[in-house]
């Protein structure tokens, strides 16, 4: 297991997506939960939702980017590159 800072700040943004998906997934179930409630019929209670998966995605999306470019960068040190310009 690697025990460097990078390995670190990944896993607590990773932790950070996650936690924000959980979070708005909870937000669907609540919506749905509630939507006889007057100010969620006024905000239409299925528009609400997709915009909620919606973000959840996002964060995913987020996060998968993330590991690709960290997996193209670690390509690059392999190869000898070290991502610095050399003017």
């Amino acid at each position: 297991m690697p025990c460097n800072t990078e390995f670190f700040y990944r896993i607590s943004l990773l932790a950070v997506s996650v936690s924000c998906v959980v979070f708005t997934l909870g937000l669907v179930g609540y919506v749905y939960q509630h939507r006889k409630i007057k100010v969620f019929k006024v905000a239409s209670p299925i528009f609400l939702c997709i915009t909620l998966l919606g973000c959840s995605i996002m964060y995913l999306e987020v996060e998968s980017s993330r590991n690709v470019m960290a997996q193209r960068d670690v390509g690059r040190r392999s190869e000898g590159e070290t991502g610095e310009w050399s003017g």
